[in-house]
């Protein structure tokens, strides 16, 4: 049992003189590698985990784009489809008073017209020209400037 508290004495002593004295050279430049080596894998390992965030930012902003890209392209369709629509809507609207307006309803509002108005009326002629009243040039002379 002496043999061995002296043994164990002897190893104590041993390794305070080792951390005493700041061990070794050999390990301590063995230290320095490995904190060089697992400074160089963080290092790699950064570099690798901000590629993928980059790769991972891309993949979303190009998914947004697409998902945006489709919400125009889906507008412009919707859009279309009531242009379609307001033209039918026109078509059976014009449709409707062609097949309705016929030359007694047009003469009929012609007279109505010509009852409701009291001013100088220009009435087409066949040639569709309209007849002018006959200005005497002293009316147009003697008349105020508006």
């Amino acid at each position: 049992m002496k043999k061995y508290k002296k043994l164990l004495n002897s190893f104590v002593c041993v390794c305070l003189i080792i951390i005493l004295t700041g061990c070794t050279p050999a390990w301590r430049a063995q230290m320095r590698l490995n904190a060089a080596a697992r400074e160089n894998e963080y290092i790699q390992l950064r570099e690798e985990q901000l590629g993928r965030a980059a790769m991972l930012r891309a993949e979303y902003e190009a998914q947004i784009m697409e998902i945006e890209a489709r919400s125009r392209l889906q507008a412009e369709i919707l859009n279309a489809q009531a242009e379609i629509e307001r033209a039918r809507g026109v078509a059976q609207a014009m449709y409707i008073i062609r097949e309705a307006i016929t030359p007694e309803y047009l003469h009929h509002f012609w007279i109505r017209t010509l009852e409701n108005h009291n001013g100088v009326i220009y009435v087409a002629t066949e040639g569709n020209f309209p007849i002018l009243p006959q200005l005497d040039i002293n009316d147009i002379l003697n008349s105020p400037i508006n």
